[in-house]
């Protein structure tokens, strides 16, 4: 068997670049690795034929399977085509958002997959293959003391989701001593702490040895109960998290991801937390064994493969 996977771009990992890097990029390669070593699958092919982030890579003509990360994507003929729903579409922006962006675009595909039980119910049948991240990648790497991302707080992300956002989730933690990567700009005070691009090796080292880390969801996601990589990533380091409220997070997670409803309630559970080590540890170590008990690339791709030979 050989599957293609479309994306929005290949590459954006190379810190000499411009742009942003690519979530979209990290799965599809995480994918592509754990789909490799199963034995009915001969190749697994990232494709990225037109894109403003380069380099480009056509389409060939013999794969048999084509799953694509985003709706807005170039689709092949001749193949079976499987769009991933796990972008987030603003109303603002778009007309009945995510819905209305799938709704535009399914006739293009011959099955769907969906990133939560709620997504899907909101468009139609198809399987339900939510986040994860590689434990090969992401696990526990300590440093020595005073290493440079031995910090109090971090936060890892671009600047998506808005100033109410920021205020709220962001701005409570920096007389913490919040530091934030990313490589693009954010607005002030934000900018002032942000520490740049975040190498891809690294991020498991900033991960495990930060005291907190923090997590914003997308709105988007949020409402349809799509818990986002960041948890799954952290999970797998044994850090302690942070993130915003959210039932599909403590469904899976339980205690072990610490939840807040930002501003004064934020501000309280950094300053409990902060001087708790072993509370951190206890429910970093819980996090970790949920995540490898059901929550990595692995596990996907178990039901990814079962999907593809029902398509097929």
């Amino acid at each position: 068997m050989k599957i293609g996977i479309n994306l929005s771009g290949i590459g954006t990992f190379n810190m000499g670049i411009g742009y942003n890097v690519q979530g979209d990029e990290l799965m599809g390669i995480g994918w592509q690795k754990y789909l490799l070593r199963k034995e009915e699958v001969d190749e697994v092919v990232l494709f990225s034929p037109k894109t403003p982030f380069g380099p480009e890579i056509p389409f060939r003509d013999d794969m048999d399977v084509m799953i694509h990360f985003n709706p807005f994507l170039e689709v092949p003929n001749d193949v079976k085509n499987i769009l991933y729903l796990q972008n987030a579409f603003p109303e603002h922006h778009w007309k009945e958002g995510t819905v209305g962006v799938f709704n535009e675009s399914k006739s293009k595909y011959d099955g769907f997959i969906f990133t939560s039980k709620k997504l899907m119910e909101m468009c139609c049948e198809g399987v339900v293959v939510p986040f994860a991240a590689d434990h090969e990648m992401f696990s526990p790497q300590y440093v020595t003391e005073g290493s440079y991302y031995q910090v109090p707080v971090c936060f890892v992300g671009n600047d998506l989701r808005g100033e109410a956002i920021n205020k709220k989730y962001l701005y409570p933690a920096i007389p913490f001593g919040l530091k934030l990567w990313g490589k693009s700009p954010w607005q002030p005070p934000l900018e002032e702490i942000r520490q740049g691009g975040l190498p891809l090796e690294d991020m498991p080292i900033l991960y495990t040895n930060s005291k907190v880390c923090l997590n914003v969801h997308i709105l988007e996601h949020n409402n349809a109960g799509t818990i986002n990589g960041r948890i799954f990533e952290v999970a797998l380091c044994g850090g302690f998290l942070i993130s915003d409220s959210s039932w599909a997070t403590k469904e899976i997670f339980g205690d072990s991801v610490v939840t807040t409803e930002g501003d004064e309630d934020l501000v309280n559970k950094l300053s409990y937390f902060l001087e708790n080590e072993e509370e951190r540890k206890k429910r970093g170590t819980e996090g970790r064994k949920i995540a490898l008990a059901a929550h990595t690339y692995e596990h996907r791709i178990e039901v990814v493969l079962d999907y593809i030979k029902e398509i097929l």
